[in-house]
């Protein structure tokens, strides 16, 4: 029995912050039942030598290697590396990248976290939840009062967003 099967330990390798490859990694091994994996994310990789000592560290303790990594010159070199050093690497986003290449016949932007891009529509839901979290127990008047105007509002909009889409539908 070697390192990894004692103790089983998966490198998740990322030019972002690594959730995605840490979820996939944790829903597949759920498949095993009670067997325990000691997951270590290695986040925002962007050069060869980050990913040599990954390679170097997983190959010291027997360890698999799952990488989402976006950047071609960078996932080609894991890859490349992967097969130099003997680590077992496994790509996660490359082969549903491909797939969808197809599908869409467009090219992906190749850029790393854009699924964690925050725009001003987050940053508006979060203002939001912070008032109604703020105001919610009614005691503060100018609170409710702007709570009401804010209904309004959204009611107001929503009627003129629906009215619009009728007139250019119907």
């Amino acid at each position: 029995m070697n390192k990894f099967q004692l103790h089983p330990i998966v490198y998740v390798v990322s030019d972002s912050v690594g959730e995605t490859a840490e979820l996939v990694i944790r829903a597949a091994s759920s498949q095993f039942g009670n067997t325990t994996i000691e997951v270590r994310r290695i986040p925002y990789v962007e050069d060869e030598a980050t990913i040599n000592e990954v390679l170097q560290l997983a190959k010291d303790v027997g360890a698999m290697i799952a990488y989402t990594l976006v950047v071609p010159e960078i996932k080609a070199y894991m890859q490349m590396a992967a097969e130099r050093e003997k680590v077992e690497a496994v790509d996660l986003l490359g082969p549903i990248l491909d797939k969808l290449t197809t599908l869409l016949q467009l090219q992906p932007k190749y850029e790393p976290g854009l699924v964690y891009r925050l725009d001003e529509d987050y940053f508006q839901k979060v203002d939001a939840i912070e008032f109604a979290v703020k105001y919610d127990d009614g005691r503060d008047h100018v609170g409710c009062c702007m709570q009401m105007w804010c209904l309004l509002a959204c009611q107001e909009h929503q009627k003129h967003h629906f009215h619009n889409t009728w007139r250019t539908k119907g």
